[in-house]
């Protein structure tokens, strides 16, 4: 996509840093209810620990430490 690798970075960084302020705006559009933010808690949760998961287990398969992991 890019040919730097240092510019890459930058602009994934600068499009993270971009969601917060991004999201405090939403509020003064949108309240949402305690059900919506427990849904959107949930969903923030379950991702993590998806790649947290992703993260620890491929490379404990890939050593075949299967039997440690399980």
């Amino acid at each position: 996509m890019f040919e730097s690798v240092i510019v890459t970075a930058f602009l994934l960084g600068l499009i993270s840093a971009v969601s917060l302020p991004l999201g405090t705006l939403t509020t003064f559009f949108w309240r949402p209810t305690d059900r919506t933010i427990a849904i959107l808690m949930a969903f923030g949760g379950g991702a993590l620990l998806a790649a947290l998961t992703l993260d620890l287990v491929g490379p404990a398969l890939e050593r075949g430490d299967f039997t440690a992991l399980a």
